[in-house]
């Protein structure tokens, strides 16, 4: 009996070392966060806006796009072509006080659409159609707006949920910074209205081709305190580019069960439908 006592507190004690050992194992070394683009590099990514209330009440809206460099000054500042490859929404329900309910799939033909998605077709074709231009420089932060023949338009979809921005510093695991930006949510298909964001980057690890950093955010609806929103998720970023290859916020919304969740993948999987 006693020698069974010794091997349970011999295998109790070799799981809290492991522990120990994993929990001490980050980086301490420093990076240097800068977004790269080489002339003709392209990123596709997907924006995946989820949230499910009840079964009368969710939102599922799907933005498939990508980036193009078209030209490269000093190696800070990208010049970027961005197209809506495609778009896949439903949405039912009363959802941040609206109620709306949308259902279309851009990848249908319009044989096979039925009239409210011909007409939902017909206000996002423009939208799709469209090649936009953004600027970004080397700190991730874009410093144009979306513009079509050099005149600004509204934003197809976030380009601060796709691309990070950087602190001017080198950073290592437990560094933090803070960046405010607007409306980083307002999009065409998704029906959310958003002011004021405050994000909060703590870099989580650093490995030998990755940065993973810890997101927290603050929502402002115009200053009402009672559609005040928090949120958090984890990014991963590529150590030499600085682009995102994954990364998700999830974010509690009032009457709902299940947080409000968006994902970004980096490039395209086979099945739209992911």
């Amino acid at each position: 009996m006693l020698i069974v006592k010794r091997n349970k507190m011999k295998q109790l004690t070799a799981v809290i070392l492991l522990m120990a050992f994993l929990i001490g194992c980050k980086s301490d070394e420093s990076v240097l966060l800068r977004l790269r683009f080489k002339k003709g590099d392209e990123q596709t990514f997907i924006i995946h806006v989820k949230a499910k209330c009840s079964a009368s009440t969710y939102l599922d809206s799907r933005i498939e796009a990508n980036y193009i460099a078209d030209s490269v000054i000093n190696d800070s500042q990208y010049y970027l072509t961005s197209k809506i490859n495609a778009v896949k929404t439903d949405i039912k329900g009363e959802l941040m006080d609206q109620n709306v309910e949308v259902h279309y799939d851009s990848r249908k033909s319009l044989v096979d659409m039925g009239q409210a998605e011909r007409d939902m077709d017909s206000k996002l074709d423009k939208l799709i159609s469209s090649y936009y231009n953004i600027t970004f420089n080397e700190k991730g932060e874009a410093e144009k707006p979306f513009t079509v023949f050099g005149k600004e338009v509204v934003q197809p979809f976030g380009p601060a949920l796709v691309q990070l921005s950087f602190p001017v510093k080198r950073v290592k695991v437990g560094d933090s910074w803070t960046v405010k930006i607007k409306n980083p949510f307002t999009n065409p298909t998704t029906n959310l209205i958003s002011s004021d964001v405050t994000f909060n980057y703590v870099v989580d690890n650093i490995t030998k081709d990755n940065v993973i950093i810890d997101v927290q955010l603050d929502i402002d609806f115009n200053g009402d305190a009672s559609k005040h929103m928090q949120g958090k998720g984890n990014y991963t970023i590529d150590r030499v580019t600085g682009r995102t290859l994954e990364g998700y916020i999830s974010t509690p919304m009032n009457g709902c069960d299940e947080d409000i969740l968006i994902s970004i993948i980096k490039d395209t999987p086979q099945n739209f439908d992911y």
